[in-house]
């Protein structure tokens, strides 16, 4: 069972890192625009297969096979392909080994050597396991953790945020806002992200690193289930499964000392192979991960600047009042029932590979929110329509359809916050006059570390 067991986890987890790898690649590099071609083939094969495998042979609805963000059929039927292929591949892999050791007496070895050869391959497999898990936890781990330490991960919340009405916000982006409010809470957990990842690279270290990574990733985990950030979960699973993986083997010696409080004996913690290049790889591996590290962080300080809250804003950037909104020639006054006046607009800034922005609160208070494209040479404004965070992925020539054109308008600012647009908004004339407005917000003002008796709160 434990021979199964490694190489199973073995081609299991490459099988899933290496369909992770052409999502996360973009990120590792610093450059969100990146398109990965030489991928193209093998996210094109995970993209359809499962839809496939669950149509064909579960007899389930194309519609329901459709590939959403987060748990869902398609999701569920690609994993249980992996398994299934890592499944197959590792007895096949058993039955040639046990083929070749029973050939070994026949043709004048010895039984007893052929399983010492067995073991040891056995001990090989499982040093490699091992370091594979620290090297690609600990690199994933520096993903986040950079995006916490330079704040990128979770924005401030913006004028949309502050604006929008606590229950309106779905629960994952009340926890988003939550995260995004303080920079010192994401120091705190970047910090012991990045410092669990760290020590994985270290033999010695390990096990204090696969703990550390333990603690963070099930609050990450829980977050993630409890607030519906569903896009991430069963990723954030597999990174919690991987940290237990590399605890297993020190459970008994860590329950000898923290319950029992009984002396326990050192394990071998060497590597399998020490042959004359052996040391100099494992220093090299340790010092691309260090520069990783260090990529990470400088990649995330880049962002800040021109995607993250230290980014320039937008032009006609702020929260504007709607003073007058004519429709085709009508400037009566909306009804409570209306969805066609504006009652507030919001322009937001961009967000990593989201453009500008733009709320708009129609007569009847809810919530319309669109791209938006502002050319300020031609003085044009031109409204897109938002994709749904929750619809399926679309595919083929869809994939690379342009968003439909909501409204179109030329604009006329003034340098005391009034801003005209005129143009079509859905079929109709549209003229609308609007001004800047100057809000202060509670959650915006700063922490009290202690309180001062007269202090307004």
């Amino acid at each position: 069972m434990f021979r199964f067991a490694i190489r199973w986890t073995l081609i299991y987890l490459g099988l899933y890192f290496s369909e992770m790898v052409p999502a996360l690649l973009p990120v590792i590099v610093g450059n969100l625009t990146l398109q990965v071609h030489f991928f193209d083939p093998y996210t094109r094969l995970w993209a359809t297969l499962p839809a496939w495998v669950g149509v064909h042979l579960f007899g389930m609805r194309a519609s329901a096979m459709a590939q959403m963000p987060g748990p869902s059929p398609f999701l569920f039927v690609k994993l249980l392909i992996m398994a299934t292929v890592a499944a197959v591949v590792t007895l096949v892999w058993l039955a040639v080994e046990r083929r070749r050791s029973r050939t070994v007496p026949i043709i004048g070895g010895d039984a007893t050597s052929a399983a010492a050869t067995t073991g040891r391959t056995d001990a090989a497999l499982y040093d490699v396991l091992r370091v594979f898990v620290r090297y690609s936890l600990g690199c994933t781990m520096i993903i986040y953790a950079a995006a916490k330490v330079i704040k990128t991960q979770f924005r401030d919340p913006g004028l949309a945020a502050l604006s929008t009405p606590l229950g309106s916000l779905a629960p994952n982006e009340l926890m988003w806002y939550f995260m995004g409010y303080s920079y010192a809470y994401n120091l705190f957990a970047g910090m012991g992200e990045l410092a669990g990842s760290l020590l994985l690279f270290f033999r010695r270290t390990t096990t204090l690193g696969a703990l550390l990574v333990i603690a963070v990733m099930s609050n990450v985990v829980v977050m993630d289930f409890v607030y519906d950030i569903n896009s991430v979960t069963i990723w954030a699973t597999h990174l919690l499964f991987m940290a237990v993986l590399l605890v297993l083997p020190d459970v008994r010696r860590l329950i000898d000392v923290l319950i029992w409080n009984r002396p326990t004996a050192s394990s071998d913690i060497g590597p399998v192979y020490a042959g004359r290049w052996s040391r100099p790889a494992r220093i090299a591996a340790k010092a691309v991960a260090i520069f990783f590290a260090a990529w990470q962080l400088r990649a995330s300080w880049q962002r800040l600047h021109t995607t993250g809250d230290l980014a320039p804003k937008p032009p006609l950037y702020g929260a504007y009042a709607v003073e007058q909104f004519v429709v085709n020639g009508d400037s009566m006054p909306p009804l409570v029932t209306d969805t066609t006046h504006w009652r507030r607009v919001i322009v937001n800034r961009a967000y990593e590979m989201a453009p500008v922005t733009a709320l708009v609160r129609l007569a009847n208070d809810s919530l319309r929110q669109y791209d938006m494209r502002i050319d300020t040479v031609a003085k044009r404004v031109t409204l897109l329509a938002r994709p749904s965070r929750r619809a399926a992925r679309p595919t083929g020539s869809a994939a690379n359809a342009p968003p439909a054109t909501i409204g179109i308008f030329s604009y006329a600012s003034s340098d005391s916050g009034r801003l005209a647009l005129s143009g079509a908004w859905r079929g109709d004339s549209v003229r609308v006059r609007l001004r800047r407005e100057d809000q202060q917000f509670a959650l915006l003002r700063p922490v009290h570390w202690f309180t001062v008796p007269g202090a307004s709160k």
